[in-house]
Parts: structure tokens; sequence; C-alpha cells
């Protein structure tokens, strides 16, 4: 029997504005757990481990005023997220060529801020047997429940009905790896099936096939089907979206060339019918070995996405409220859909014992269409939210042992934010070149003290939005800290 415990701290101070101004989004976290592993007489095992967290995040929220026409309420909040989790699991070994595992698993979590409170119990049970049939057959297969409890409190900004729900998920897959030729050619077959309460049963099938020409190289291919089903907010809830101007032209909304008489209040709804996104992808892969000195691994991907999130695809009748708005009442729908298409490379070069030069780089291409008509211009955006190229390139030397040189040089495309987000609406991220350093030296084995750069090239840059309610954008600062690791 085995034991450990570790308990740790984090704190962060604030990062900056787009304007040189505080960010307003200091944030610490203090987490602790255990974990006690046992092999009993019988040959069993047992595992039995569990965390705990405690965290403040500030945060510099703008929020619609349903009362006051064209006013967005500043507000600085300070958000408390906390929980704990436990995980019990027992495996047995029924013969030499096949095991049986247990796992429960129970999380609960916290978080309230100012727009909304929501508290979460999750009792996940999995079964699962891997055992080898014959010389070619590797089969896994299992069975699976989730119980979901969930408790909002609501605000003027996002309310659910009911504010409590219970939910139970299903599921029970099955893998079979075969041998079509010895250690040359392999085959997997596989399928999940899954009932949850919104949308019943969900199949997710899955087929690769992977070929080793010779000791040095591999080709492999997929073909997969995966879901993405609702969230609570999707099915029962409502989100008080944005405020528009009045005068403002929304003939890229769906709204013809009309311009708005009254400041306009968009309330973004959840709908009982809405569906499961889905997902069929295909993927073709090589690596390479040419030396020992250089691996390659280039993989390309295609996939075709359907049913993908919308709002407002048939334009109700505005109403005008007490306040004077313009009042839009958009439930959520499922009539976008799209493709993506791309590659990922990864090569790593031992120049000698004590230099090494991993190098990575991906291309995404996304074209996602909105359903005509539809008021919600969030999924056109979504085609640049991830950056188009990305590029990295580390050096890990140690010319003694004991002392380290790491860099690590990386490119990220320019992206887009999903949604309009606080006062500057949809606004371009820009690319960025950044530049790591890590200087380490250790003058007894258990002993090592570092020094590290971060973000070197520039003073600041922005990486991305706070898709909820944000106010101000905020960017990523250069930092340099110093850090002493002793192991005993």
């Amino acid at each position: 029997t085995f034991a450990r415990a570790y308990v740790k701290y984090n704190e962060r101070d604030s990062l900056e504005t787009i304007f040189g101004e505080d960010g307003g989004d200091r944030w610490d976290i203090g987490q602790g757990g255990f974990r006690v592993d046992s092999t009993l007489r019988s040959g069993d095992r047992l595992a039995f481990h569990g965390d705990f967290y405690r965290s403040n995040l500030d945060q510099q929220l703008g929020v619609p005023d349903p009362t006051v026409p064209l006013h967005v309420l500043p507000v600085e909040d300070r958000a408390r997220a906390e929980g704990w989790n436990l995980l019990g699991r027992w495996e047995r070994a029924l013969s030499v060529t096949s095991s049986l595992s247990l796992q429960v698993f129970y999380d609960h979590a916290e978080r309230d801020e100012f727009y909304v409170g929501q508290h979460h119990d999750v009792l996940d049970v999995e079964l699962q047997q891997r055992a080898r049939l014959g010389k070619r057959h590797d089969l896994v297969w299992g069975l699976g429940y989730r119980r979901i409890a969930d408790d909002f409190d609501i605000t003027r900004y996002v309310s659910f009905e009911p504010v409590s729900d219970r939910r139970d998920q299903w599921n029970a897959f099955i893998q079979d790896e075969i041998a079509l030729q010895a250690d040359r050619l392999r085959l997997t077959l596989g399928a999940k099936v899954e009932h949850n309460d919104y949308t019943g049963f969900e199949v997710q099938p899955n087929l690769r096939l992977l070929w080793k020409p010779g000791e040095r190289s591999s080709l492999w291919g997929a073909v997969s089907r995966a879901v993405r089903t609702p969230a609570r907010v999707e099915q029962t809830g409502v989100v008080w979206a944005t405020v528009a101007p009045p005068g403002q032209r929304l003939e890229d909304r769906g709204l013809g060339s009309r311009a708005l008489p009254l400041p306009l209040l968009v309330a973004t709804t959840g709908d009982e019918d809405y569906r499961s996104e889905t997902l069929t992808a295909y993927e073709l892969g090589y690596r390479f070995s040419p030396s020992r000195q250089l691996n390659l691994d280039l993989a390309l991907f295609y996939n075709e996405y359907d049913d993908l999130r919308t709002s407002g695809d048939d334009i109700p009748a505005a109403q005008i409220t007490p306040e004077g708005f313009l009042f839009l009442d958009l439930p959520f729908g499922n009539r976008a859909s799209g493709e993506s298409y791309g590659l990922e490379l990864a090569a790593e070069l031992q120049i000698n014992d004590w230099w090494r030069v991993p190098l990575t780089y991906s291309y995404l291409e996304l074209d996602i269409e909105n359903a005509d008509g539809s008021f919600d211009q969030s999924n056109p955006p979504l085609a640049r939210t991830d950056p188009r190229q990305q590029f990295s390139l580390r050096s890990l030397m140690s010319p003694r042992e004991d002392v380290d040189v790491d860099l690590w040089l990386r490119y990220v495309d320019s992206t887009y934010p999903e949604f309009d987000v606080g006062v500057f609406g949809s606004q371009r991220i820009a690319a960025y070149w950044q530049l790591d350093l890590r200087l380490a030296w250790r003058p007894r084995p258990a002993v090592e003290l570092s020094l590290v750069g971060q973000n070197l090239l520039e003073e600041a840059h922005q990486e991305g939005y706070q898709a909820a309610f944000g106010m101000v954008p905020v960017q990523v600062q250069r930092g340099v800290y110093g850090a002493v690791r002793l192991e005993f």
C-alpha cells in the first residue's frame, strides 16, 4: 500500500487592458488532495484519491441594463469557485489475457459570480473489461452511467426553468483491435452508444487502420463520428445577450436594411427541440524515422459539421418594453453547418546527447455557414476563433549535467472572438511571435535554481476575449520569475 498527499497555493496579479491599465482580473487558488494505491493478497488492485480546491477570481464585466436604454453597467466582480471530488477504482485480473475494472467518481462544483450562481454534482460509474481473444483480437467493452444534478441562482441576466434539474446518461461501448497481419497491419473497429434525457440515443462509431511497411515507418487512417449533446442553457436557459443603439442598420443580421427606431435588447433562449451537434472526421497520418536522430509525424484531416448552434433562425416580431426597448426573444437552433481541413506536422531532431530540437506546425481552414435569415452572426467569425496557422520551435539543451538552457519560439495567427463582446465588438486579435527562455542550474542533485523569461519579444500582447459579458480586452505581459525546487 502506498499513499501520498499534496497541497499548493497559486496567486496571480492582474493582466493589463489594451489601454495599459489594470485589467482587474487577479485570481488565486488553493488546492490539495491525496491518493492511496493498494495491491491485495488476491492480486486485486485498489485506488482511492480525491482533490479539493477553492478559488477567487476578479473580473471586469459589462452587462446590459434592462431598465435604462443604451446603458451598459460596468461591474467589478469577484467570482468564487470551489469544489471537491472523490474517485475509487478496483481492478482484477481474470486471466493472463483478461482483466476487469470498476470505477466510481463523484464531483461537486460551485461557482458564484455577478450574472449567475451554479452548483453541480456528478456521479459517474464505469465498468470495463479487456480480453484477448485468440491471437488476433484485443477486445475492450464497457458500460457507464452518469447522474447530473445542478442548481442555479438566477439573476436578471441569466435564468433557467426549472432552476434545479436532474439528468441521467447511459452508455455502452465496444472496441476490437484486429491483427490482420502480425506486427504489420491492424484494424480497429469500435462504437459507443449513449442515451441522454435531451436527445435520446446517440451513436458514435470509429474505424481505424494502421499499416507498418517497415520498422521505421507507419501509415494510418481513421473515420469517426462524434456528437456534442445539448447543454442545459441550450434547452432551458435565458441569457440577456446584447444592446444595440437606435439608428444602427442590421442588414448583416438578417433584418433587411432597416435602421433601428429604438434601442434593441436581445435575449437568447433555450429550446427543448435543440439537437446534438455532429461531426464526421476523416484522418490520415504518416510517421517516419529516417534515422535515430530524426522523427517525423504528419497528420491530415477533413471534418464535416452538421446541426451547429445558431440563434434567431426565424426572426420573431419585436416587442416594445415599458422602458423603451425593442425586445427580441431569439431561441437556439441547429441551422449552421460547415467543414474544416488542415494538417499537423511534428518533427524532432536529436542533434547530440545533450541537445534536442522539437518543431510543430499546424494549418486549419474552417468554413461555417449560417442559414439564410438567421439573426445570429456568431458562427461565421467562428471560422477564425482558432488561428489558421501555429508554429512552435523549441531548443532543449543540457550542455552539462547540472545546467539546462531552453528556448521556445512560437507564432500564433490572428483570430476573432466568437461573439460581439464588450463595447469593442468583434475586433481582430493580431497575430504574434513570442519567445520564452529558461536557465536552470542544479548545484546539488536535489536542488534546482531556475530563471525564466516569458513573452520576451514585446511588452504585452492580446491572446483572447472574455466571452461572457466581457468589458475591456486584456493583454498578456512580459514576465520574469525565479524558482527554487527541492526534492526529498
